[in-house]
């Protein structure tokens, strides 16, 4: 379990924004008093309360950047209306309350000498990979990005990726922006011309999985992010086991980042762990 202090604190909603269909920017206003934001790591998330008494439990969310305003410390995060409770975020307006609680979970690793990263994002699964790229950019990373989504519009922030990373491929279901197809082609292409000290995969888990097999396979060191139904986010109630060589493992406070070759991805697409 994840040893790190974690804080419950009020926030109050500053933007919550449609940016692509059924997509939205959240921004959050945290009190500058709190260490919360000065804590998070990237590849972390929190547990969001939207304090309303039908819907018991907290909905997890990963963090896609932080930053000071004025007199209060925002968090932004990117999320899709999936569910009743994105749907009920959805419609709650600026300045209303909520709590939440983290940050929770470990980090993208980074290893001491990482000099070439890969990342590849799918749709939303793209947000958790922000607050990486611009630290392995600090770091003087040399950073290669493969997003891909069904369309150019869910392509979560690819403008953002476009900015902050030294290369950017793009791939769409549709063909409305880059390579038409799966993400997997224009990734096994780069890994069959290029060399990288380590690759990050976060997006749905058929994907994580497919890009996952084709960085091991041409050797490269690979970390996913993985997601599952978090009731509690501390590692207690056990509903979020992904199963791994080490045996079940808890997303919420083993991970959500795994060693891609830890993760039995076999295992875990049976319904015995979802």
């Amino acid at each position: 379990m994840c040893k790190h202090t974690k804080y419950v604190c009020q926030a109050h909603i500053a933007a919550n924004d449609l940016v692509a269909p059924d997509t939205y920017a959240l921004i959050l206003d945290v009190s500058v008093g709190t260490k919360f934001a000065e804590a998070i790591q990237s590849g972390q998330f929190i547990e969001l309360n939207l304090r309303q008494p039908d819907l018991v439990l907290p909905r997890p969310i990963s963090i896609f950047a932080t930053r000071r305003d004025n007199n209060c410390i925002q968090l932004e995060f990117r999320y899709q209306v999936v569910g009743e409770g994105t749907q009920r975020l959805s419609t709650m307006p600026v300045g209303a309350k909520l709590e939440i609680f983290g940050p929770l979970g470990n980090r993208w690793p980074i290893d001491a000498g990482t000099q070439r990263a890969l990342v590849v994002g799918g749709g939303i699964g793209s947000a958790p990979l922000a607050m990486l790229v611009k630290e392995l950019a600090a770091k003087g990373c040399e950073v290669t990005m493969v997003q891909g989504a069904r369309s150019a519009e869910l392509l979560a922030d690819a403008d953002f990726f476009e900015v902050c990373c030294d290369s950017h491929c793009t791939a769409t279901d549709d063909g409305s922006r880059g390579h038409t197809g799966l993400i997997t082609e224009p990734l096994a292409e780069i890994l069959a011309s290029e060399s990288f000290d380590v690759a990050y995969i976060c997006g749905p888990e058929p994907m994580q999985e497919a890009c996952a097999r084709l960085c091991i396979a041409a050797g490269v060191p690979t970390w996913v992010s993985l997601e599952r139904l978090m009731a509690c986010g501390v590692g207690a109630c056990l509903t979020c086991v992904v199963p791994t060589i080490s045996g079940l493992q808890r997303v919420c406070s083993d991970g959500p980042i795994f060693n891609a070759r830890e993760v039995d991805w076999d295992e875990a697409r049976s319904s015995r762990v979802h």
